[in-house]
């Protein structure tokens, strides 16, 4: 069984889509803390004037969990956030097929930011037949607490240094626990896991990590120049026929052994 997770994301890119469709078991990594620099409250949209990011806005701090994040509705962001849509995108060949969709989504009065998520997640899932995996939550596994990585004891200037064993991280831990939980013997990571991804602490687990890269196949964009890659997934939907945009976001990405 293959495992999968990312943190909950608004207005998700193909690449994450692809991750999914590969997996069997997909778990919303909503009981971590939200990135300085993610994407659990931002995206980038295609304009006629270029690439323009859509934020929510959102009580942050580093206490919070991203479970636990806030949508400012006191800010008009939604009321923003359509009107560049609507400019950028009612002229796309199947503006009328999706725009219903986006009109309710920013017609609602949203408090939690993973609600939000979810719903923009449910809908893309839908549109681009991705049926098979089981969705849970992170924050459902009720994982054991992961041990700290521990800490190596300074030496005296007289002694000579000795070899400390490697510590498994908390992040590999949590992933390791959450595919035990969910009975995964593969776990799909993100191009960015070769990066801290722990290969050997995987497979003494018996869980085989695998790594996801994601290149867009390029596909027909209504503003014209240079084809404008990795927006949200629904810049594909609205200019690509639903089949053809399935098959452009199934191109784009393969899973291989991580070596």
């Amino acid at each position: 069984m293959i495992a999968t997770a990312h943190q909950p994301a608004f207005m998700p890119w193909l690449g994450l889509l692809h991750k999914i469709a590969s997996s069997d078991v997909f778990i919303s990594w909503d009981d971590v803390q939200a990135e300085d620099s993610g994407f659990e409250n931002r995206q980038e949209v295609y304009t006629a004037t270029g690439r323009q990011w859509l934020t929510v806005p959102i009580r942050k701090n580093r206490e919070l969990k991203i479970r636990e994040l806030a949508v400012v509705n006191q800010q008009p962001w939604a009321r923003k956030h359509w009107r560049t849509i609507e400019l950028a995108y009612s002229g796309a060949p199947f503006w009328h097929v999706h725009s219903q969709f986006l009109r309710w989504v920013y017609d609602q009065e949203w408090l939690s930011l993973v609600d939000l998520n979810g719903a923009i997640l449910d809908y893309l899932l839908v549109q681009f037949k991705i049926r098979g995996p089981r969705f849970l939550k992170l924050s459902d596994l009720k994982l054991p607490k992961p041990a700290p990585p521990a800490v190596p004891i300074p030496l005296s200037a007289d002694q000579h240094p000795v070899a400390v064993p490697a510590h498994v991280s908390i992040a590999n831990q949590t992933i390791i626990a959450a595919c035990r939980s969910v009975g995964a013997n593969k776990y799909i990571f993100g191009g960015l896991g070769n990066g801290y991804a722990d290969r050997l602490a995987f497979l003494a687990a018996g869980i085989e990590p695998m790594v996801q890269s994601y290149e867009p196949v390029p596909y027909r964009q209504m503003q014209h120049g240079v084809f404008e890659p990795r927006l949200w997934a629904f810049d594909l939907l609205l200019n690509v026929e639903r089949d053809r945009a399935i098959e452009v976001m199934v191109a784009g990405g393969r899973v291989d052994r991580m070596k």
